[in-house]
């Protein structure tokens, strides 16, 4: 069992220096209002780690230091005893609020301490402790404050710590399972498409397997009848190449047939070729030449006429060129006399013109040399007033430059002026708000005065909050009380009309009092608020004064640094040398204008001289002469042409007459010839009759045997004929037998190519039920049909199959995630059931203590219950209780004391269903008359009995009750322990 054992304070609060040892049993700490009674609790509760400055009674940790303290810190040491071990707690904090925690001298942590004490079985935040002002929060405590003090007494919280973990396994299911449909929808959408893309790559493979068959099926319909024609075309060859050779046999025999005639026909030709040579050699040669000779005399003489016609016709022709070159040969002269008498005039007028010429040259090569001195001259002025713009454009840059930095220095003076004039005020207004700052500090320290009211604030809200959550769950008892017919939403007994109006009154009645009460506390509210604003507001105008103030030197430096600045601008704003550049530029100006109107007199000039037409007549003249001398050119040359022309008809003239003269001598001989041949012609014609007669009679002789040749002949064209034919059988065989070769090897091309494509159709089954074109047509149909599909994934049946593998996976884990949110669901039932048993087990319990301490104080009847008792969890926890063997009353109609005795009474029944080690209580009693502070003090030393009791009291009834009585007083240096009494001591 954990026992207190002793508590040493150093520097706290109003202690210097204390050891107050407790003893088992009842301790009472007693003494005068302010001597420091309340600090040895605070001191306590320091020590086992509490850090709520509310709960110490401080308003900052430095507070808890004692004031008049040499040493800067304060010190609480607790001794503990557990069993038969002791356990020294000890807690430091420096002026700066800084804390140390050692356990048995060696430094520790927070953490660690409260490891330690819950080992010991003490709970800091537990209901054994009761500070000032405790008793009346559980009075003024809503309904729903009261009942989770049992839910933290049933250990409620680890039921909500468990039913938070399995909420947020939850949530977390909800959201797998969420994701999992977003994947298994999006999923299903991706094999919605590649279903849709199976589909189209499965027709795609039927169509594509169905093609092979059609293809497999027409390729070995066409190799076999390949087969077929190759042995209907060998067959053929060899038959055509049988009667080709019969062919050529026959007509082997027949040329042999044909030899043997041809070399007899030769034999009779030799023959008659004898016999004929003779006679022509003897009568037919001379016939012939004579005949000859006489043909071509006449041909001579038709020759000879024919030229001597054609001369004839070229004379006539020449005499008429003659008298037309004649007529032409005077107009042209004439023409060439025309001509020169131009050029006579040509040449005179340039001659003119060029002396012309030569006079005005030398006007205008004089004019020229003015012109050009002119320009040079305007050039050089150009030149000068370039430089002298240069001049002024820099001067202007310089003028500008100062004129800038002038504004500039006028602008920066105006806004130093201004800035020295706001520093000033600024020193003013400094001075002003220190001031100031001493009438606000003044009233006090207004941070302290700001955390009053926030904490008085918060208190308020607090309050606010708990009547609005109080008037929130009696509104919806009151509801659920009307909606109940007959029976007790609670125990199930009938429930009177009476009664239910009588609770419903009640509880209306209560909601009106509370509305009343949250008017004052929101009007409090905004005076709290409004008052905290304005405090807030002075603290922010503290600190901003203070911040103002604090640079003073620096504004002081600043006015010194400002009047320095003013000066340098000053001097340079009274700086020459801006108007002597002024003056410069003006002068300048003046210049470049004398100069301009210098370059527009000699401009004027240059015009003028430009303008006079002597250059104008000069180049009139040019021009003149050279068209002149181009007209005299042109003249001349057409003269030379005209006399050429003269010359060719001179020349044709004479060419013509001497044709004329050798066609008239050639004419004269051909008539000479012409007699000659005639003559000559008479005599042959004579001689051919005469050789013509001895021809005849040898013709008659040789007719015989010539008939014999035609014969022979007749029979040699025939055989010749018969030969052709032949042959021509022959070749008409071959080439059949050219043309199925040539089909056989197309035939065999083709068979190869079809084995070829065959080996890619190896072990396709044909198709045997359709012709050929039946399955061409279909092949068309599927082709067709595969290029409207297009592109195809061939992979989308696998995709398909892997795809929804997988999206039955997703699928089953989805099934899988709903029946683990299932499961969890059920669990956090079975949590919600479980804590709703431990806690009605520990609200029984704590209802059947509180029954059993406010008989015991009351001698009356008092019981806890639930606003709903149908969702207790949700409701709040309303007393109940008759101390006066009356009705039924809450705790809010009861006078004070019997307050305080029913808030006592509901603290130990808790503690009665949960012990601790020991109880400290400051003040609980204040309230109480001596009739029920006797009642108190009997229960305390009853408690007392189990447990370490500690109470600051005033109360003389409840402090002859303890086993330990400790004085406090309160002397110049702070408090100290003055009295201890030992009971039996």
């Amino acid at each position: 069992m954990t026992k207190l054992v002793k508590l040493t304070l150093k520097n706290f609060k109003s202690f210097k220096k204390a050891e107050i040892p407790i003893s088992t049993g009842f301790t009472s700490i007693v003494g005068s209002n302010g001597s420091g009674k309340s600090n040895i609790i605070d001191a306590l509760l320091f020590v086992l780690g509490i850090t709520s400055l509310k709960t110490l009674r401080a308003t900052k940790l430095v507070d808890l230091v004692n004031t008049g303290a040499r040493e800067g810190y304060a010190k609480v040491d607790l001794l503990v005893k557990h069993e038969e071990k002791e356990y020294e707690i000890s807690r430091m904090i420096d002026k700066q609020g800084k804390s140390i925690y050692r356990l048995d001298g060696k430094r520790t942590t927070l953490n660690e301490i409260n490891s330690l004490l819950l080992e010991l079985g003490i709970d800091i935040t537990g209901h054994n402790i009761v500070t000032q002002g405790d008793i009346t929060k559980i009075i003024e405590m809503s309904p729903i404050e009261r009942r989770m003090i049992v839910d933290n007494i049933a250990g409620l919280s680890e039921f909500d710590q468990k039913k938070e973990e399995a909420i947020k396994e939850l949530g977390k299911v909800d959201q797998r399972i969420k994701e999992a449909t977003i994947i298994l929808n999006e999923r299903n959408g991706f094999l919605i498409e590649l279903e849709e893309e199976m589909k189209a790559a499965k027709e795609y493979d039927d169509l594509e397997k169905e093609k092979k068959r059609i293809k497999a099926t027409i390729i070995g319909r066409e190799l076999y009848s390949i087969e077929k024609r190759m042995n209907e075309i060998t067959s053929e060859i060899k038959t055509l190449e049988k009667q080709k050779q019969e062919c050529e046999e026959n007509a082997a025999k027949v040329r042999e047939e044909l030899k043997n005639q041809k070399d007899k026909s030769n034999e009779m030709t030799r023959q008659i070729m004898k016999e004929s040579e003779t006679l022509y050699i003897n009568i037919g040669r001379a016939f012939e030449e004579k005949k000859g000779k006489l043909s071509i005399l006449k041909e001579k003489v038709k020759l000879q006429k024919e030229e001597e016609e054609k001369n004839n016709k070229k004379l006539e022709n020449n005499k008429k060129i003659i008298e037309t070159s004649l007529q032409k040969k005077p107009e042209l002269e004439n023409k060439i006399k025309e001509e020169k008498e131009e050029i006579k005039q040509a040449q005179n007028k340039i001659k003119e013109l060029a002396e012309r010429k030569n006079r005005i040259e030398k006007i205008v090569k004089e004019k020229t040399n003015e012109i050009k001195k002119q320009e040079n001259e305007i050039d050089e002025i150009n030149k000068e007033i370039e430089e002298k713009r240069k001049n002024i454009f820099e001067l202007e840059v310089f003028v500008k430059q100062q004129e800038k930095q002038k504004i500039f220095n006028e602008k920066k003076l105006k806004e130093l002026n201004e800035e020295l004039l706001n520093t000033n005020q600024k020193i003013e207004t400094i001075n002003t708000k220190k001031e100031k700052i001493k009438e606000l500090t003044t009233n006090g320290e207004i941070e302290e005065i700001v955390k009053k009211l926030e904490e008085e604030l918060n208190n308020t809200i607090e309050e606010k909050n708990r009547n609005e959550s109080l008037i929130s769950q009696l509104k919806k008892s009151i509801t659920e009380l009307e909606k109940a017919n007959s029976n007790c939403p609670t125990c199930e007994t009938t429930l009177e009309s009476i009664k239910k109006e009588k609770i419903l009154n009640t509880r209306k009645e209560h909601i009106k009092q509370i509305e009343e009460t949250q008017k004052n506390i929101l009007q409090k509210i905004d005076e709290t608020k409004t008052k905290l604003n304005t405090e807030k507001e002075n603290q922010k105008i503290i600190t901003k004064l203070l911040i103002e103030t604090q640079n003073e030197t620096e504004v002081l430096e600043k006015i010194k640094h400002i009047k320095e600045q003013i000066g340098e601008i000053n001097l340079e704003n009274n700086n020459k040398n801006s108007e002597e550049k002024i003056k410069e530029r003006e002068s300048i100006s003046t210049q470049i204008n004398i100069l301009f109107n210098e370059r527009e007199s000699l401009k004027d000039k240059l015009n003028l001289s430009r303008s006079q037409n002597i250059f104008e007549e000069y180049s009139n003249l040019t021009s003149t002469i050279e068209d002149e001398l181009n007209k005299k050119s042109l003249l001349e040359s057409k003269i030379s042409n005209i006399e050429t022309e003269i010359n060719s008809l001179e020349n044709k003239i004479k060419m013509v007459e001497s044709e004329n003269k050798s066609i008239e001598k050639q004419n004269n001989e051909i008539v000479k010839e012409i007699q000659e041949m005639s003559e000559k012609i008479q005599l042959l014609e004579g001689e051919v009759a005469l050789k013509d007669s001895e021809m005849k009679e040898a013709k008659k002789k040789s007719n015989l045997m010539l008939s014999e040749k035609e014969k022979l002949d007749k029979e040699i064209e025939k055989n010749e004929k018969e030969i052709i034919s032949e042959s021509a059988k022959a070749r008409k065989f071959e080439l059949k037998i050219n043309d199925f070769t040539i089909e056989k090897s197309k035939i065999e091309v083709r068979e190869t190519d079809l084995k070829e494509e065959e080996k890619y159709y190896v072990g396709i089954e044909p198709i045997s039920e359709k012709t050929v074109p039946d399955l061409k047509e279909r092949l068309e149909i599927i082709e067709k049909r595969l290029q409207n599909i297009g592109a195809v994934n061939l992979k989308a049946v696998d995709n398909f199959s892997e795809l929804k593998k997988e999206v039955d996976e997703i699928q089953q884990k989805s099934e899988k995630l709903s029946e683990e949110r299932l499961a969890v669901l059920d669990m956090i039932d079975k949590i919600e059931i479980k804590r709703t048993n431990v806690f009605m087990e520990c609200f029984n319990e704590i209802n059947k203590n509180f029954s059993e301490m406010f008989f015991k104080f009351f001698n009356g009847e008092g019981n806890l219950t639930f606003e709903n008792p149908e969702k207790p969890l949700e409701s709040g926890l309303l007393i109940e209780a008759n101390p006066k063997k009356g009705k039924l009353q809450n705790i809010d109609s009861m006078s004070g004391g019997e307050k305080t005795l029913t808030a006592l009474a509901f603290m130990f029944a808790i503690q009665l269903y949960s012990p601790a080690p020991f109880y400290a209580f400051d003040e609980a009693d204040a309230a109480l008359d001596k009739e029920n502070s006797a009642k108190m003090g009997n229960l305390i030393e009853m408690i007392a009995q189990k447990s370490q009791f500690i109470s600051v009291t005033h109360n003389d009834t409840i402090t002859k009750k303890a086993d330990q009585i400790i004085g406090v007083a309160l002397a110049k240096d702070g408090s100290s322990v003055i009295g201890l009494k030992l009971k039996n001591n």
